[in-house]
C-alpha cells in the first residue's frame, strides 16, 4: 500500500505543481477584484491589455496584465503576474503566500488564513492530480457518458477554493472525488421504521423503489440479514449510505442505534456509481437508467457542509409531484421545450436522537443520515440525444482546446448560431417557470443540463429541487395550490431577489466564465455575446404579452443589480465558524447588467 501510494505521489512535478498554482492565482486575483476585497490600479497598457499593480502592504505589491470584461471583471494571463518586495520583481506562483500577503489588507484573522491555506492546500492537490492523469481531449469528451464527463471538469468556477473538501484525507481524495473516477459499490443500511421517515411519489412506494434499486438476490441476502439477528424486515427501511460518512459520522455518532440493532448493516449492493462534482450525489454506471442517489458526506466544500436538512429531505418527494404537475399540464413546458425535470422521487430521513432537541446546534449536526433517490435524466432522452452538465461547456482541455469548439465541429454551426440554439434551449423554460409560476431553480453550471443532438442544444433538464428551488413571496394564483409541505420548505423571495436566479446564478455564476471564453478562444465580442441572450428573452416576453406585468416587477433587463459575493462569506462574514443555519452570499454594491449594457 505505501508503495503504491508513493509511486502515485511521484507522478506529481514541479513544473506543474506550479502551473496548476499559477491558475488558482490568477482566479484568486480576479474574484477578489470582482468581489471588492482587493483594488488594482491601472498603471499603464501592454497591447491589449491594461497593465494593474495591487499593493497589498508598505513593501508589497502584485503586478499582471488583465483586460476587463463585461461584469467588470478581469481576465488575468497566468504568465503576468508579478510579486513585487521592496521593487525585486519575481515571478508569481505561490498562492499561499498570497493569502499570507493579503491577510490585513482584506482584515482576515490569523485563524481564518490557517483554514484558507488548507482548502487552498486541498484544491491544488485536486488540480495536480488532475493535470497529471487528465489527458482525455475535448473531442473525445463530448461522447463521453453523462456519468462520467463530470470527472472532467475542474470545479465551482466562481469559489476559489472549490475542491476545499475539508475532511477528507489524500486517501479519500482518491477513493471519493469525482475527478478520480473510482466507481462505488454502495454499502447498506437497515434502519428501524421506528426512527426512520420515508416519503416518495406515488410512483415510488417503498417495495416498488426497493424492488428496482436492488436485485433479487441483493434484497434476498439483505432480508436473511435481518432475519438471522432475530428481526423482521418489515419492520426496517433499506438505505444506501457513503462509506466516508459510514466511518466519520454513523458509526460514532450512531453507536446506541447500532447497538440496540435499530441500525443493522446489510453489505454492498450490486451496481457501481460515480461520483458527480458535488461530491455526495452518485450516478448509477451499471445501469445509467436507474435513480441517482444523494448522500450526506459531512465534509466542508465550496459554501457548506455536504449533508442532508432533514426537512428538505422529507419534502423533497412533494416538491418533486407539484414541480412535474406543473410542467406535465403547461404544453409550452412540454412540447415546444420539451422540458426534463429528473425528480428526485423518494427520500429518507433519520434524525439523531439528541441533537434533533438542540435547534440551534451547527445544522452539519441536523444532517447526517439520510437519502434523496433522483431520477435519471438517461430515461428521458429521445433518439440520437445525449446529456451534458451544462459546467463541461467551461472546459478547455490540455492543449488548450475549448469543450465548446469539438461541440461546433460536430454541429458544423458558426458560434453565434450555437449560441442562438443555445440561449433559445436554456432561457425559455427557466423564465417560464419564473414569470407564470412564480418559481425559481438555481441554473449554475451543476444543476442545468444540456440535451444535445449532434452537438447542438435541443433540450433542457433542471434538477436539484429541494436545495435550490425558491418561490414569489406574493399571491400569485399558480402558486396557491402548493402543497403546504411543499410551501412551508421552500424559501419565499421578494421579485428582486429571485430574479437574482437568473441574473446572478445563471448569469454571473455561469455566463460571465461563458462569454470571456468565447472572447479569449474565438475573439466573439461580450456585449455580442448578451444581445443573443437578449433576444430570447425579449421573444419569450413577446409571446406572453399576458405576463407583462410580471415582466415589469421582475425585469431582467434593468440596468444594473446587487452584486452578490461569494468568496467574501468564507473570508470575512462566515469563515469557519459554525451556525445553526447555512451561510448566505454577501451583497457589494452594483454591478451593471450585460443584458442591458449589451446595448449601449
Amino acid at each position: 500500500m505505501t508503495a503504491a501510494v508513493l509511486t502515485s505521489l511521484n507522478e506529481f512535478q514541479e513544473a506543474q505543481w506550479k502551473e496548476v498554482s499559477k491558475k488558482l492565482l490568477a482566479k484568486m486575483i480576479a474574484e477578489f477584484l470582482y468581489e471588492d476585497l482587493l483594488k488594482a490600479e491601472i498603471t499603464g497598457q501592454r497591447g491589449s491589455y491594461k497593465a494593474l499593480s495591487c499593493i497589498v502592504s508598505d513593501d508589497i505589491s502584485y503586478e499582471f496584465h488583465g483586460q476587463q470584461r463585461i461584469y467588470s471583471n478581469w481576465s488575468i494571463p497566468l504568465n503576468s503576474i508579478y510579486r513585487v518586495d521592496k521593487g525585486i520583481h519575481q515571478e508569481a506562483w505561490d498562492v499561499r503566500q498570497f493569502l499570507i500577503d493579503i491577510r490585513e489588507t482584506i482584515g482576515f484573522p490569523q485563524q481564518t488564513a490557517a483554514y484558507l491555506i488548507k482548502e487552498t492546500s486541498n484544491t491544488l492537490l485536486a488540480d495536480l492530480y488532475m493535470l497529471a492523469r487528465r489527458r482525455e481531449s475535448s473531442d473525445e469528451i463530448i461522447h463521453m457518458p453523462y456519468g462520467e464527463i463530470e470527472g472532467q471538469l475542474e470545479g465551482h468556477p466562481w469559489i476559489v477554493f472549490n475542491k476545499g473538501r475539508l475532511g477528507f484525507s489524500y486517501k479519500d481524495h482518491r477513493n471519493f472525488a469525482p475527478e478520480c473516477k473510482k466507481r462505488q459499490r454502495l454499502q447498506w443500511l437497515a434502519v428501524s421504521k421506528k426512527i426512520a421517515e420515508y416519503n416518495s411519489t406515488e410512483d415510488y412506494k417503498y417495495h416498488e423503489l426497493v424492488s428496482s434499486e436492488l436485485s433479487t438476490e441483493n434484497r434476498k441476502s439483505f432480508d436473511a440479514k435481518i432475519s438471522a439477528a432475530g428481526y423482521s424486515p418489515i419492520d426496517f427501511y433499506y438505505m444506501p449510505i457513503h462509506d466516508w460518512q459510514w466511518d466519520e459520522v454513523i458509526v460514532p455518532f450512531f453507536t446506541q442505534e447500532l447497538a440496540s440493532k435499530d441500525f443493522i448493516p446489510l453489505g454492498r449492493s450490486a451496481d457501481e456509481y460515480l461520483p458527480m462534482q458535488s461530491i455526495r450525489t452518485l450516478a448509477n454506471q451499471s445501469n445509467s437508467n436507474k435513480l441517482h442517489v444523494k448522500l450526506p458526506v459531512m465534509i466542508l466544500n465550496t459554501a457548506v457542509y455536504r449533508g442532508l436538512p432533514a426537512e428538505r429531505t422529507a419534502a423533497a418527494p412533494a416538491l418533486t409531484a407539484w414541480l412535474q404537475s406543473i410542467a406535465a399540464q403547461d404544453k409550452f413546458l412540454t412540447e415546444e421545450c420539451g422540458l426534463i425535470l429528473p425528480g428526485e422521487i423518494a427520500s429518507i430521513n433519520v434524525n439523531h436522537a439528541y441533537y434533533k432537541q438542540l435547534e440551534e446546534s451547527p445544522y452539519q449536526f441536523r444532517e447526517m443520515l439520510g437519502v434523496i433517490w433522483r431520477e435519471s435524466v438517461i430515461g428521458d432522452l429521445r433518439e440520437g440525444e445525449s446529456a451534458m452538465t451544462m459546467a463541461a461547456l467551461l472546459h478547455v482541455d490540455c492543449d488548450g482546446k475549448p469543450l465548446l469548439q469539438s461541440l461546433l465541429e460536430q454541429s458544423q454551426l458558426s458560434l453565434e448560431e450555437w449560441l442562438e440554439a443555445y440561449f433559445s434551449v436554456v432561457l425559455p423554460p427557466l423564465l417560464h417557470f419564473l414569470y407564470k409560476y412564480g418559481t425559481a431553480f438555481s441554473p449554475h453550471g451543476e444543476n442545468t443540463i444540456l440535451i444535445l443532438k449532434d452537438g447542438v442544444p435541443v433540450r433542457l433538464a433542471l434538477k436539484d429541487f429541494v436545495d435550490d428551488v425558491n418561490i414569489y413571496d406574493g399571491n400569485l394564483p399558480e402558486l396557491r395550490k402548493i402543497p403546504a409541505k411543499v410551501k412551508d420548505t421552500l424559501y419565499t423571495q421578494e421579485p428582486d431577489i429571485l430574479i437574482h436566479f437568473i441574473l446572478t446564478t445563471y448569469g454571473v455564476c455561469f455566463l460571465r466564465y461563458m462569454s470571456d471564453l468565447c472572447f479569449t478562444h474565438f475573439t466573439l465580442d461580450e456585449k455580442v455575446f448578451f444581445r443573443i441572450g437578449r433576444g430570447v428573452i425579449l421573444k419569450y416576453q413577446a409571446s406572453f404579452p399576458q405576463l407583462q406585468k410580471r415582466f415589469e416587477i421582475m425585469d431582467l433587463l434593468q440596468p444594473a443589480f446587487p452584486k452578490v459575493c461569494l468568496n467574501r462569506v468564507r473570508l470575512l462574514t462566515r469563515a469557519y465558524s459554525d451556525n445553526a443555519e447555512r451561510p448566505h452570499p454577501e451583497v457589494s454594491g452594483l454591478i451593471e447588467n450585460p443584458f442591458h449594457s449589451c446595448m449601449k
